[in-house]
């Protein structure tokens, strides 16, 4: 609640309301850092204001600074304001809707100001239960009413409101008390909402109504929840369809329905890869001036090719946090798929300036620009030293655990490799490297083995893991390859 004065010192005025954070936006101060003079200036115009939400907004923030003597008086007053809003916003929606012309078709869409009048009193109902039950008021019941009867209207209208009626359930269902009085409301909208383009509702209001269910009831609801989610998926194509379907797999998973689960899987391998209308998104970004070229420079200064071979092990990409990523790159919300599956993988959102996100796509991309240079470095290895297998055997085979007869085969992928027979390098260099890891982190008694546990077999654990352990090898003056030797992913992959 912020005031304009009329002589037109706005930054005055704003003083006591917002404060700068560190970037030095301003941002609304909390409640109890106002100034009294504040509260005082609330506490006036409370009273006198005829509009009812701004009287129950008043009154509500004088309850939660707690002002005056009997600030119980003030949440009652907020409690009665905005019941009393509740009500008016109602009626200002069915005023505007018969005073429309042409009147809207049956089931037509309402105006906009017809919909933000409805969510703005379930929106007034929400803040009046919510003081209510806090505080043990007895209007409690007589809005659980309301917000009831709300509900039902919302499922009357043409078209009917799905969007003030979860604003009507969501607070009920958590409240032990109110559970019983929302169930029939849940039941019929569960009912209401079983046509093409509505299962998503249903699928919202299912799961809410599994929260105020009986315990014997869950199964029932839970393989409901299953039929609506696959006819979502159903009614879906493409990449909808798929993740409705990794919905329906977690539900069922979760829920223990074992014939459903397979159901979807059986359901999800079936889409082929031209179903799923997948398109792959370039981002054009230039190399720095002379990155390449640097980076083969420093094979045309070693003295040997094992040197060379020894630098590109040891130069860590550049992964510092205070990189900015190029304008535009990755910054999309994308899922990556195996669409040999298909299953999604993985879900990155848009945030591209903070977060878990941000910073795994800034190393990938770091990773990228890195497997750039590695490529350029091996190619003029090549060409400056041209390598054999017998030349290459000596030097990956100095370790104690790099045996000779395994790094040979290594030494026939880097052949494959710069003879361009990425499938073969591939094929030869990462069963190698696997179990040069896991012998690397045998020698430095780290565990690489998993114990049977219940119905779950003992094994041996493989590259993913392996590479994750490589830290806890590693003293604090040498990397985790720093007694043996480090090896370039092949080009393309």
């Amino acid at each position: 609640m912020e005031f304009r004065l009329q002589d037109g010192t706005w930054d005055v005025a704003l003083v006591p309301f917002r404060s700068t954070d560190d970037n030095g936006d301003l941002v609304s101060r909390a409640v109890g850092e106002m100034p009294p003079a504040v509260f005082e200036v609330w506490a006036a115009y409370a009273p006198e204001t005829t509009h009812p939400l701004v009287r129950a907004r008043l009154h509500h923030l004088l309850w939660v600074a707690r002002h005056g003597t009997r600030p119980i008086e003030h949440l009652r007053s907020a409690v009665h304001s905005y019941r009393d809003a509740a009500g008016a916003l109602l009626t200002k929606a069915e005023e505007h809707l018969e005073a429309l012309i042409p009147h809207p078709e049956p089931g037509g869409t309402a105006s906009f100001e017809v919909e933000v009048a409805r969510l703005a009193a379930a929106d007034a109902l929400v803040l009046a239960y919510g003081l209510a039950a806090a505080t043990r008021q007895p209007e409690r019941t007589d809005i659980v009413g309301e917000m009831i009867a709300l509900g039902q209207a919302a499922l009357a209208w043409k078209p009917p409101s799905p969007g003030v009626l979860g604003l009507m359930t969501a607070p009920l269902i958590v409240s032990t008390h109110d559970k019983p009085a929302v169930r029939p409301l849940l039941e019929r909208a569960v009912d209401k909402y079983c046509g093409e383009g509505q299962f998503h509702y249903r699928v919202e209001f299912l799961d809410e109504l599994r929260c105020v269910v009986g315990a014997d009831e869950h199964r029932d609801v839970d393989e409901q929840i299953h039929r609506a989610r696959m006819e979502l998926a159903d009614s879906n194509t493409g990449l909808r369809k798929l993740l409705a379907l990794e919905d329906a797999a977690r539900h069922a998973r979760d829920s223990g329905l074992t014939d459903a689960l397979d159901e979807v899987r059986r359901t999800q391998q079936k889409i082929g890869r031209d179903e799923l209308a997948m398109d792959t998104i370039g981002t054009p970004v230039p190399l720095p001036a002379g990155y390449l070229e640097a980076a083969s420079a420093a094979i045309d200064a070693a003295e040997s090719m094992e040197h060379a071979l020894h630098l590109i092990a040891t130069t860590p990409p550049t992964m510092s946090d205070s990189a900015a990523v190029p304008p535009g790159l990755l910054s999309l919300p994308t899922v990556s798929i195996n669409p040999n599956g298909p299953v999604v993988t993985r879900i990155v959102g848009s945030d591209s300036t903070e977060g878990e996100s941000f910073f795994f796509r800034h190393h990938v991309f770091a990773l990228e620009m890195h497997g750039l240079a590695v490529e350029a470095q091996l190619d003029r290895v090549r060409d400056r030293f041209r390598p054999t297998v017998e030349d290459l055997v000596p030097f990956f085979a100095s370790p104690e655990h790099a045996p000779e007869t395994r790094m040979r085969g290594l030494a026939r992928a880097f052949e494959a490799f710069w003879e361009g027979d990425v499938d073969t390098a591939l094929a030869l260099a990462l069963p190698r490297l696997e179990g040069t890891l896991r012998r690397r982190l045998q020698a430095a008694d780290i565990a690489v083995i998993t114990h049977a546990k219940g119905e779950t077999i003992g094994q041996v654990q493989q590259l993913g893991s392996l590479l994750d352990k490589l830290d806890d090898s590693a003293s604090p003056n040498r990397g985790p390859f720093s007694s043996g030797r480090c090896w370039a992913t092949p080009r393309g992959r």
